[in-house]
């Protein structure tokens, strides 16, 4: 419900559904005198259809922006639970210049999840889903490298458990011969957070400076599917324990989406030319 999220004193709603089906909307006056008209718009909002580029497969993730023989960088797109890949890669092509290739990336079992473990469970070094995705990001990093891109010309990008898997990756990544992380152009992560509790039993994967990496932490202050709670718990960890660079912004409302802000600032800026 809502009664002043518009101008002035009006009501506004947004709703984006889920799934196909009948919706219903009900509007009332606020007050027993209240008088007013109101407005109900309807937009296709479908992703169009994404075309890969050809040659350009890596196992089963697709290229779906320029050819890596031409591209300025190399984005690693990761989706959410559901398996959305268009979801996450048109994202990434509507900030995109144009010179970038965007690999659409897909979870070592085929289906929708990276993995099955929730945010507050301990996340260990055994857990054998997480340990596959985290395989799946490392070897299109291999492969982008292989094909001539240095580190600071790969940005990762993911959005709800794609973000968590950004972020895990992250924090998981030295730099050969030991140091700080691998220097990544950029992560960008909308809607997501690390696993875990940070417990003593989980320290092992939180040994990793990354003061030489950026970081964007994206969401919405009413998020249930990712609470506010961890998005901040987060970045207090990865500032204070791991010294790196962290942006945040987040939306107001309820949502569980990739926001307007993460695409026209932080996917942006992340892809920017020099």
């Amino acid at each position: 419900t809502d009664d002043n999220s518009g101008s002035d004193a009006n009501a506004r709603l947004t709703f984006t559904p889920t799934a196909s089906g009948t919706y219903y909307l009900g509007a009332e006056r606020a007050g027993e005198d209240d008088v007013g008209t109101y407005d109900v718009r309807a937009l296709d909002r479908s992703p169009p259809e994404l075309t890969p580029v050809p040659g350009e497969d890596f196992g089963p993730s697709s290229n779906y922006g320029a050819s890596v023989d031409t591209a300025r960088l190399f984005v690693v797109a990761l989706h959410g639970r559901g398996g959305n890949v268009p979801k996450i890669v048109n994202a990434v092509l509507d900030a995109s210049p144009g010179d970038v290739a965007i690999y659409g990336a897909v979870p070592a079992s085929g289906e929708g999840s990276w993995w099955g473990v929730g945010y507050l469970k301990p996340v260990l070094p055994t857990d054998s889903d997480l340990i596959a995705s985290l395989e799946v990001v490392d070897d299109l990093i291999q492969y982008a490298l292989d094909s001539g891109f240095s580190y600071d010309e790969i940005v990762i990008a993911g959005f709800s458990q794609g973000a968590s898997l950004a972020l895990e990756y992250a924090v998981r990544s030295p730099a050969e011969g030991g140091g700080a992380g691998r220097p990544f152009r950029a992560i960008v992560a909308m809607s997501g957070a690390l696993l875990g509790s940070f417990t003593e039993d989980e320290a092992d994967r939180y040994t990793t400076p990354i003061t030489n990496l950026n970081v964007y932490l994206g969401g919405y202050e009413g998020d249930r599917n990712v609470p506010l709670t961890y998005v901040e718990r987060t970045e207090g960890f990865m500032v204070e324990s791991l010294g790196a660079p962290v942006t945040h912004h987040i939306e107001p409302g309820a949502r569980h989406a990739i926001s307007g802000y993460d695409v026209e600032v932080a996917l942006t800026n992340a892809m920017a030319a020099a």
